[in-house]
């Protein structure tokens, strides 16, 4: 068969699909249609025992399982796409549309997402001991700054464009639980913009925006934090906690250029930082 006969047959062939394979404690079955060069397909993943798939994948070592994933998807040499995307790990769930158009100088993804609870610890990330000494550099004198001056590598900003959509519940991140969060992503040619419209932390009123401009040589990044109506013993050590009393507001324009963390702290520009107290226990602002 010469190579026009086979894209001929590739392109009108119109093939009903249906598998299941087994192993390493999941399964994963896929029921549907190969139309040409595309798959339209139902795939179901799942995983009851996480212990065969750890051994496997290390970065797995700390999720919670049992894990499952479903959709309707449908692939092309152009574009990726899942509907109906349901995905359970341990107490987190997500569900929503995701697509990538492959086409172009990158990648695009665009994802339109829920979640009733997402738990990073679910995922195997979780807060660091808060009495977790500081690691000690074998050689080499002892580190002056106390923020690092390696270079934050920014390559993965440009490797893909995105626009992402997400509503939650309950979001757990370590240390952290918003509440009612509504939160939008879009990544451009290495250009961020990220927003949390809302969100509930503390019982407080929680939103940030933040763009960090990673195109140039050097980077810069601005945001805008607003918080009302959080408990002020929140943000204290648990041995100061019971020494202040009263709900604190939060205002912040903030601005830096740089290419490491040290750099971005020693050219932040505070433009109008606000810290106030209901009870007036704490009156704090900042104009640089």
């Amino acid at each position: 068969m010469c190579s026009s006969d086979l894209q001929l047959f590739a392109s009108t062939r119109d093939i009903p699909l249906k598998a299941r394979d087994a192993g390493l404690g999941s399964t994963m079955e896929v029921a549907g249609r190969v139309v040409g060069s595309a798959l339209d397909a139902t795939v179901k993943l799942a995983a009851a025992d996480l212990g065969p798939l750890k051994k496997q994948v290390p970065a797995l070592a700390d999720a919670a399982g049992p894990i499952s994933v479903s959709g309707h998807l449908k692939a092309s040499p152009e574009d990726v796409s899942v509907a109906d995307l349901v995905v359970k790990a341990g107490n987190s769930d997500v569900s929503g549309t995701l697509s990538a158009a492959l086409k172009g100088a990158r990648p695009r993804i665009t994802a339109d997402l829920r979640t009733t609870r997402f738990d990073l610890a679910d995922f195997g990330v979780k807060p660091a001991p808060a009495n977790a000494a500081r690691p000690v550099p074998s050689r080499g004198p002892a580190p002056t700054r106390l923020l690092s001056e390696a270079p934050i590598d920014f390559a993965p900003l440009k490797i893909v464009d995105a626009d992402v959509k997400l509503t939650a519940q309950t979001l757990r991140l370590p240390n952290f639980e918003f509440k009612d969060v509504a939160t939008t992503v879009k990544l451009t040619n290495g250009l961020l913009d990220a927003n949390i419209a809302k969100a509930v932390l503390a019982g407080g009123e929680f939103s940030m925006a933040m763009k960090a401009d990673t195109s140039t040589e050097r980077p810069a990044i601005s945001g805008k934090i607003t918080g009302r109506d959080f408990p002020a013993a929140f943000f204290l050590p648990e041995k100061f906690a019971s020494q202040l009393e009263g709900m604190l507001s939060v205002d912040a324009n903030l601005a830096a250029t740089g290419k490491t963390p040290a750099q971005l702290a020693a050219n932040l520009d505070r433009k109008s930082t606000r810290l106030n107290s209901s009870h007036g226990y704490i009156s704090y602002a900042v104009f640089c």
